[in-house]
């Protein structure tokens, strides 16, 4: 992912969820945590393909090279998705030289000076509106991922401990 484009999201409302989240035994807890957020990271990185279609007209390689990741940082109780250009996407441009969509995505995202010095190139966003419209579905979609996943990982327990017969209902 590009390190030179840092945009946040926090999200807030499930509490209660992650409060029965961290009942569960941390492996668990951080298997379901990035299952959930993955959910709302997958769709974001389809919006911002679809803006940054958009913006450049057409199907280029920034747009081929977005994708998201997931990432579980046990130590620090923490997981995150990033949505971004992958690295090591490149293509070979008209001029037949490689070209690499890290070292890009953001001068589309905010703009930049020509390089002969002659005036700039305006923004033609496409992570930010991806973000804006991901905020609508991304605290339910986190949320039903939680519910699901917890769900999934208690029925694996009851059933690994079925010693009792306990039923999950």
């Amino acid at each position: 992912m590009a390190n030179s484009m840092k945009i946040g999201v926090n999200v807030s409302g499930v509490s209660e969820l992650l409060a029965v989240l961290k009942q569960l035994p941390p492996a668990i807890e951080q298997k379901v945590l990035a299952a959930a957020v993955s959910v709302p990271a997958r769709k974001m990185a389809k919006a911002a393909r679809g803006f940054i279609e958009t913006a450049t007209r057409g199907k280029g390689t920034l747009a081929k090279s977005i994708d998201f990741s997931t990432r579980r940082m046990a130590s620090k109780g923490l997981v995150m998705s990033l949505v971004g250009a992958r690295r090591g996407a490149s293509a070979i441009n008209e001029q037949g030289v490689k070209v690499n969509a890290t070292r890009y995505a953001h001068l589309i995202e905010y703009g930049h000076a020509k390089r002969n010095g002659a005036g700039t190139v305006a923004a033609r966003p496409w992570l930010r509106p991806a973000i804006t419209q991901a905020q609508f579905f991304i605290t339910n979609d986190i949320a039903n991922g939680l519910q699901l996943g917890m769900a999934a990982e208690l029925r694996k327990l009851v059933k690994k401990n079925n010693k009792q017969g306990v039923k999950l209902v």
